[in-house]
């Protein structure tokens, strides 16, 4: 594998394939609680969950520690992102109706 596409694929996995597992992660979470539950009860493990999850990615691949920051300060945006948005949208649909 070359150096580039070993970056691209240390990248890609942390920079999407942990968002991707904390959304699913937190979907099931929320569809598992109800709807008295504070988001911070769910948002904040997963959250955690998908910084390791960057975290452990990147060091699978021996990177160094410039890289390790790198990957997980990208990580570490888009993870919060997903996790909010998709305890938003469960529990929206699941606690709101009109």
């Amino acid at each position: 594998m070359t150096p580039r596409r070993r970056l691209a694929t240390l990248l890609i996995g942390a920079w999407l394939g942990a968002p991707l597992a904390v959304a699913a992660l937190t979907a099931t979470t929320t569809a598992s609680v109800s709807c008295d539950t504070n988001g911070l009860a769910v948002i904040a493990p997963t959250m955690l969950v998908g910084l390791v999850l960057a975290t452990a990615w990147t060091m699978l691949f021996a990177a160094r520690f410039w890289l390790l920051a790198v990957s997980a300060a990208g990580a570490a945006l888009l993870v919060a992102v997903a996790s909010f948005a998709t305890w938003a949208a469960v529990a929206f649909d699941r606690c709101f109706t009109f």
